[in-house]
């Protein structure tokens, strides 16, 4: 009978876990801001960008930053690509966890160099043509 009555160790350590975690969620429950904190917080660094393109299955795309810092160092960006292939988007966050200045290089550049790496080697001759003839370069469009 005396057996019976004793718990395992496991039996234990659940209980104690239990209780941290009951105690936990009751601490994390309790709003610091009101909805309407929220709604503004949000809707100060929103985008939506529309695409009116027929030949894109895109047709918008929302984005959002929540800095942690001010000012942020967080980036986006967003570009429409042309090629012979068809139209091509892409879109990205980029997190200022190095700083500000590598989040910032990143945006700006990484986009051309994908969309470079894309072309075949007589689309990059032809932009080479273009581009030392002084006239303007066929099928970029940086939209933020």
């Amino acid at each position: 009978m005396q057996r019976a009555l004793k718990t395992s160790h496991f039996q234990q350590l659940r209980r104690i876990s239990g209780f941290a975690e009951q105690t936990r969620l009751e601490r994390c429950s309790k709003p610091e801001v009101s909805q309407e904190e929220v709604q503004s917080i949000l809707g100060l660094r929103e985008q939506i960008v529309n695409f009116n393109s027929r030949n894109s299955r895109v047709r918008q795309v929302h984005s959002n930053l929540l800095p942690s810092n001010n000012p942020t160092e967080d980036r986006r960006s967003l570009c429409q690509s042309r090629s012979a292939n068809g139209h091509s988007i892409m879109s990205g966050v980029f997190d200022g966890h190095a700083g500000p200045w590598c989040a910032q290089l990143a945006s700006e550049r990484l986009f051309y160099y994908i969309h470079l790496a894309c072309l075949s080697n007589e689309d990059i001759e032809k932009m080479l043509d273009l581009y030392y003839s002084n006239k303007p370069l066929p099928g970029w469009d940086s939209r933020i």
